[in-house]
């Protein structure tokens, strides 16, 4: 079965238990268990509540690339910072557009 979530990665990296998880969603560790080997999934407003108690975007919990994606947000930014990428439309991060095109400039020239 393919993973659907990444409940198990965040709880690793959050230095959290499924013991801990279970404690505070009022469900048995069974069914964190469940969850964390993609036997079966959280409903949506389990899901949220898990993401608020991991202090993650609910993103982080059911996108397995969105750590690849973060860096690659986090890189683009650098660049820009440091003048080695522009944009050749506004630039709307500040809303979330990820999609924004971008021209790549060699030594500071088009």
């Amino acid at each position: 079965m393919e993973d659907v979530n990444r409940i198990k990665l965040v709880l690793v990296e959050k230095k959290r238990t499924n013991k801990w998880l279970s404690d505070q969603m009022g469900v048995t560790p069974s069914t964190v268990s469940k969850w964390c080997t993609n036997s079966s999934q959280p409903d949506l407003p389990s899901l949220l509540k898990i993401a608020d108690l991991l202090e993650v975007d609910i993103k982080e919990l059911i996108v397995r690339e969105y750590k690849k994606f973060l860096v690659s947000q986090e890189l683009t930014k650098e660049a820009r910072a440091e003048g080695k990428i522009a944009c050749t439309m506004p630039c709307k991060e500040e809303e979330g557009d990820s999609q924004m095109i971008q021209k790549q400039i060699s030594h500071g020239k088009e």
